[in-house]
């Protein structure tokens, strides 16, 4: 991305900081994470932003913004979240997230004193290995959510817990290396992680989990497209609609550069995303609809039927293992 683009970014998001910052007296801080933050976007890239309020907030609300093709998000944060440096260092995505940070605001220098410790802190190998194994406990936990689903019939329940156990299995490897995780390029930080630690069979063994080992790039568009006229269709409003759709560019792009099966991801963890999201804040209707029309996402990701999906509980089980002999094997010698 070119700097006249990230300029007319970090205008707009100058914008939206301001604005907050007129409307929430609360605001202590503002930061944006992320690829923004690491200087790392590419088209379908997002710009987060974080405030840090005082006193208790609703944290669960993700607020969002198209501009010019470009979406913005934005949430509050409690600053009491902030208070605990030793139970942020074990969390691979928000340690690293503090400590890339591009700081907007901050009143009284609250944030700025944080994210100095947590830098220093970031440096500690072995906390390294601590955030690779609280990746692993959070896979250990959904998969056990997923049994659990399967087991009492709850099949759309089971479905959506496979995507935090993909989006924690792929994080592994880039924990153990001491770098930040990300979400919708998961695929290709955890094969560059994976080769560099000796495991590069990890990533097509967490992508069989998706069913999207072997996908082309023909039907990663099919896909993709799927997911479009999805959100399209399903009594979304206008600004959700774009919102999500927004964030499916990452998906094109990665078809673009010849990584079909990486392009698949974003596209599952969006649309199961936008479920979890407008189930929590009270959008019953167009969160069902949603569920209602992934037949053909799930048709070609082999999880159309309940005995399908049951055979990737022995998949899962198979990352497990060797998410296992990755942190034995490769642990104290990777975070040195």
């Amino acid at each position: 991305m070119g700097d006249s683009a990230r300029r007319e970014i970090s205008f707009q998001a100058g914008l939206i900081v301001e604005s907050i910052r007129t409307q929430r007296p609360d605001v202590i801080a503002a930061y944006s994470d992320g690829s923004f933050a690491r200087e790392d976007m590419v088209r379908g890239s997002d710009v987060d932003i974080a405030f840090v309020v005082a006193g208790l907030s609703d944290m669960s609300k993700v607020h969002r913004r198209v501009f010019d093709g470009m979406l913005f998000e934005w949430a509050f944060i409690a600053q009491d979240e902030y208070l605990d440096c030793a139970a942020i260092l074990k969390q691979a995505g928000f340690a690293h997230d503090i400590g890339s940070a591009k700081i907007w605001f901050d009143r009284d220098g609250f944030f700025s004193e944080l994210q100095q410790r947590v830098r220093a802190l970031l440096r500690d190998p072995g906390m390294a290995r601590i955030r690779a194994l609280d990746q692993l406990a959070q896979v250990e936990a959904w998969y056990g959510q997923f049994r659990k689903s399967l087991g009492e019939g709850q099949f759309h329940l089971a479905m959506m817990a496979l995507s935090p156990i993909i989006k924690h299995a792929f994080a592994i490897p880039t924990a153990l290396l001491n770098r930040p995780v990300t979400h919708c390029r998961a695929v290709l930080y955890c094969r560059r992680d994976s080769q560099e630690i000796g495991f590069s069979e990890y990533p097509s063994k967490v992508l069989k989990i998706l069913g999207a080992d072997g996908i082309t790039g023909e039907a990663a568009r099919d896909l993709l497209l799927s997911a479009y006229r999805i959100f399209d269709s399903c009594g979304l409003s206008e600004q959700d609609r774009q919102s999500y759709k927004a964030h499916l560019e990452i998906s094109d792009y990665l078809v673009e550069i010849n990584e079909p099966q990486a392009s698949v991801w974003p596209i599952f963890f969006w649309t199961i995303g936008a479920v979890k999201e407008l189930r929590r804040d009270g959008k019953t209707e167009p969160s069902e609809a949603i569920l209602d029309s992934l037949t053909p996402i799930q048709r070609e990701l082999g999880i159309l039927h309940p005995s399908e999906l049951e055979a990737r509980g022995q998949i899962i089980e198979g990352v497990l293992r060797m998410a296992g002999e990755i942190l034995r094997e490769k642990g104290e010698k990777a975070c040195q």
